[in-house]
């Protein structure tokens, strides 16, 4: 029998013992698995492309590039499979909000 596909999420957040706190949590969960941490938006961006993650979680208030302009710049950029392309309009639709 075919084991179920993980989810895989990425955290972001300058704070370290925030991307801490939701590892431990999300650890906790057999169908999800952490690909892996940013600190901040241009290291989302890199590991977004490189790690293709189903989910990523995402400070909006980070120095720097902020949440909102990195995923803005992870959604420019075709990195998920169409199926999901609703999810992705929803997401670009929320982040270009006014």
């Amino acid at each position: 029998m075919r084991m179920p596909e993980k989810i895989s999420v990425l955290l972001v957040d300058d704070h370290n013992l925030v991307r801490r706190g939701f590892r431990r949590i999300l650890e906790d969960e057999p169908d999800i698995v952490v690909a892996g941490e940013a600190g901040d938006g241009a290291e989302a961006i890199r590991l977004a492309d490189e790690l293709r993650p189903k989910v990523i979680v995402m400070d909006c208030a980070m120095p720097g590039m902020n949440g909102l302009e990195a995923t803005r710049q992870i959604l420019s950029v075709p990195l998920w499979p169409a199926k999901t392309s609703a999810s992705r309009d929803l997401a670009l639709q929320a982040t270009t909000a006014r």
